[in-house]
């Protein structure tokens, strides 16, 4: 997290505050709600595994452009697209990426189901059920890319995901539990990194 220094934070946060006052992104309104549940919970997956440079990486369903304008800043060597299916927050994630002059990353307007790119890692965070995800997800994957999924763990979904690991030959990278600083003690988050075979 190198990447985010006090400046990088501060930048982020404010530009993000701004926009959400303006075209609803985030129920999240104050600066330490941003930091904590966007941006640091987007950073989890930086616990886990490394990316090389170069590779080409999606966010499916960036929305208002978390993770995807946290790990485009982490890892500026990566080439980045984030696709939503409302324009509006397209629209808006693409002027923060101007903002924040990144270079390697872009937000298009569109549905996975029509989107032709493949991609060494696909993110999706607090996007659809399992099933949904996989059967969107995996025709964008290339053979050995990786598969992340941020959810709030519940028994029903970590059953449905491990049968789906089985029928879709996925290998797990790692399932990783956590918590952030101010979760209420029932919310249970999960990390789900699997590998395509």
């Amino acid at each position: 997290m190198d990447f985010f220094d006090r400046t990088n934070r501060t930048w982020l946060i404010d530009l993000f505050l701004d926009r959400n006052s303006k075209i609803n992104l985030s129920a999240i309104r104050d600066a330490d709600g941003v930091w904590e549940k966007h941006i640091l919970d987007s950073l989890e997956i930086t616990t886990r595994i490394d990316l090389d440079d170069g590779l080409q990486a999606l966010d499916l369903g960036t929305g208002g452009g978390f993770p995807l304008l946290p790990l485009a800043t982490v890892y500026p060597n990566v080439q980045w697209t984030g696709i939503d299916a409302r324009k509006k927050k397209v629209d808006v994630v693409n002027q923060m990426i101007t903002t924040l002059w990144l270079q390697n990353v872009q937000a298009i307007w569109g549905r996975i189901e029509e989107h032709k790119g493949k991609y060494d890692l696909i993110v999706t965070r607090a996007v659809a059920y399992a099933d949904q995800l996989f059967s969107r997800a995996l025709p964008h994957l290339r053979p050995g890319g990786l598969l992340a999924m941020y959810k709030m763990f519940t028994s029903e979904e970590d059953e449905t995901i491990l049968s789906l690991m089985r029928q879709y030959k996925l290998q797990p990278v790692a399932i990783h539990h956590y918590r952030l600083a101010h979760d209420l003690p029932e919310v249970q988050r999960v990390l789900y990194v699997l590998q395509k075979g």
